[in-house]
């Protein structure tokens, strides 16, 4: 039997018009950058030894000498290597053998007439990767590499162990896979790809992908749009207690989305969202006080939720708190406030605390 943990580079040969030095500093280099995740390297020295013992030439290995060298290491994997010159350019490649199965399972190659290291390196770390993802490993493993990989923003690795993780049903990797599809970070943008993901993640009871799953139907993103079902899935995640399904629960009340308009249930789940600290529910509340919708009207309410917004960065309210101090209304009219707070809100984009501004000559 062999050991899974174990990887022997056995050998890199050159073509006639590459020197042998040369072979030998691309092969020092390969192996200095090839560290598969989950591997040991067997030890030159021992590797050597074990060539010489069977009476086999390094530099002209067949494949079945190849695995015979594997079973005797008591390894699970080999790496060979070729090095020859197109075009005044090297060009390596270099494969994983199986040794159980007895052919290649990983190859990577690349050309370079410069930054040898670099490129060298480079080319290991991508075959090290290859080797990796073709090993088994568990649900949690896989995600927990494709997570490193993903804060690393190294979008396009982190897909691939997020694929392999959510391939075996692994819940938070589904939702992962499915926002790098969502956002286009790894893959290319493809909401109907996201959706299901979302779908498989949501039906194991994941919060947040049942959340993203009621704005794909609430946009008609991926889905044909539809505010019922929307409604259904943010209900289900805003009983858990989830701020931004709340406040999206909120909205579809406020609005008549998939229901009847109901600003009364509309105010209670932008409550329970911003006292959570969601800044989309705050000022949504602050704009329910205002305008004495769902509760009744009151101006120093509304000052209060708006400015916890505000102080949050949040355009809107910015721009509501400063209206509110140039007229006076839930606090003592301030012009100087007022032009504070519309000027954070038009250093945002805010056409509205921009044209708010230019009225009071600032």
């Amino acid at each position: 039997t062999t050991n899974a943990q174990q990887c022997a580079i056995l050998e890199f040969r050159g073509a006639r018009s590459v020197s042998e030095a040369d072979v030998d500093g691309i092969s020092e280099m390969f192996m200095t950058y090839f560290h598969p995740v989950g591997y040991i390297m067997v030890e030159r020295a021992q590797i050597d030894k074990v060539i010489s013992e069977q009476g086999f030439q390094s530099s002209s290995l067949t494949e079945a000498q190849m695995v015979k060298l594997g079973e005797i290491l008591n390894v699970s994997k080999v790496v060979v290597g070729t090095v020859s010159m197109l075009g005044g350019e090297y060009q390596v490649d270099v494969r994983v053998v199986d040794v159980e199965l007895g052919h290649d399972i990983a190859a990577e190659g690349a050309s370079f007439n410069g930054n040898y290291r670099t490129n060298v390196s480079n080319l290991a770390t991508r075959l090290a990767n290859k080797l990796a993802l073709a090993t088994p490993l568990s649900p949690q493993e896989s995600y927990a590499k494709g997570k490193k990989e993903y804060d690393a923003e190294n979008y396009a690795e982190a897909v691939q162990w997020f694929q392999k993780a959510a391939e075996q049903g692994h819940a938070e990797a589904q939702y992962a896979l499915g926002l790098c599809y969502y956002r286009g970070e790894g893959v290319q943008k493809n909401y109907a790809e996201a959706v299901q993901w979302f779908q498989k993640a949501a039906e194991q009871g994941h919060a947040d992908a049942q959340r993203a799953l009621g704005v794909c139907y609430y946009n008609g993103e991926g889905v044909q749009k539809n505010d019922a079902e929307a409604v259904k899935w943010f209900q289900k995640v805003a009983e858990q207690g989830h701020a931004d399904a709340q406040y999206n629960l909120g909205l579809c009340y406020y609005r008549g989305y998939g229901m009847q308009q109901n600003y009364a249930e509309a105010v209670k789940w932008f409550r329970k969202a911003a006292e959570q600290g969601n800044a989309d529910a705050q000022c949504a509340l602050g704009v329910c006080y205002a305008k004495g919708n769902g509760v009744p009207q009151n101006y120093e309410e509304a000052v209060k939720w708006y400015r916890k917004a505000a102080e949050q960065g949040y355009a809107t309210a910015q721009y509501n708190l400063g209206w509110c101090y140039e007229r006076g209304n839930g606090v003592g009219e301030n012009s100087t406030e007022a032009a504070k707070w519309l000027r954070k809100a038009a250093e945002q984009g805010d056409a509205d605390a921009q044209k708010a501004l230019n009225e009071l000559g600032y």
